[in-house]
């Protein structure tokens, strides 16, 4: 057709981990970013997250990945994030990054380095870039 491709899609053994790891994790949590509203998927998203019971936080100035007056929305990662935020994020077991790249604003004082979280799943995709999943 001409047109763009469309970013590579994540083997089934590979979604399949990503579940079982948030699944059985104490204190999951999903990162989202603008990736997430380019792809159209935010209500995709938030049914993944309702099915497993997975809070979800914005990147740094993605607020509106979902709604924020759901019950699973726990704010913005980031700079000026709330004390409760950075906490979560610190104390995740189990952390899926999608569509957003950790870079400074996102992460500042609020993503584990190191310290704090077993697992991190990153899903990102953009403009000469195939989607990469580890």
């Amino acid at each position: 057709d001409g047109g763009r491709p469309g970013p590579a899609r994540p083997a089934e053994d590979d979604v399949r981990a990503v579940i079982e790891l948030l699944a059985s994790a104490r204190r999951p949590v999903i990162l989202a970013g603008g990736g997430v509203l380019r792809a159209r998927t935010s209500t995709e998203l938030l049914r993944f997250a309702e099915l497993l019971q997975v809070p979800i936080i914005a990147a740094w100035r993605r607020a509106d990945v979902i709604s924020n007056d759901h019950p699973l929305f726990l704010g913005m990662a980031g700079l000026g994030a709330a004390s409760t935020v950075r906490e979560r994020l610190l104390a995740a077991d189990a952390m899926l990054v999608i569509g957003c790249r950790l870079n400074e604003p996102t992460s500042s004082a609020s993503c584990p380095r190191g310290t704090g979280t077993d697992s991190c799943p990153h899903s990102s995709s953009g403009p000469g870039k195939h989607s990469s999943f580890f």
